[in-house]
């Protein structure tokens, strides 16, 4: 049983654009290998495969529901787990045991 249960809303939206070889391209150029990734087969097979996955979900209204929820709820778990390896650590904390 959890000590406390607290409700978060969010809300936002997203511009689903198309997976051109230009983003796929951009999507990469951070990484220090970024001519080695952009030539490997295999990272073309994954984009074509993110392709299919992006034709398949704009095709089925349920399933990119579901999708973004799933993406959504991983997003949030992160935090959650942020949130927690930062408790106790910041001035703002001690501000709060201070009043308690």
């Amino acid at each position: 049983m959890p000590l406390k249960r607290y409700k978060v809303t969010i809300e936002f939206v997203l511009d689903i654009e198309d997976l051109t070889d230009e983003r796929a391209t951009e999507a990469v150029r951070h990484y220090s290998n970024f001519a080695e990734i952009t030539r490997s087969p295999e990272h073309w097979q994954h984009v074509e495969r993110q392709r299919r996955l992006l034709d398949a979900l704009l095709r089925d209204e349920d399933a990119l529901q579901e999708y973004v929820r799933n993406e959504a709820a991983g997003l949030v778990e992160l935090e959650v787990g942020a949130v927690t390896d930062r408790l106790g650590t910041t001035d703002r904390d001690e501000e709060i045991l201070a009043r308690s």
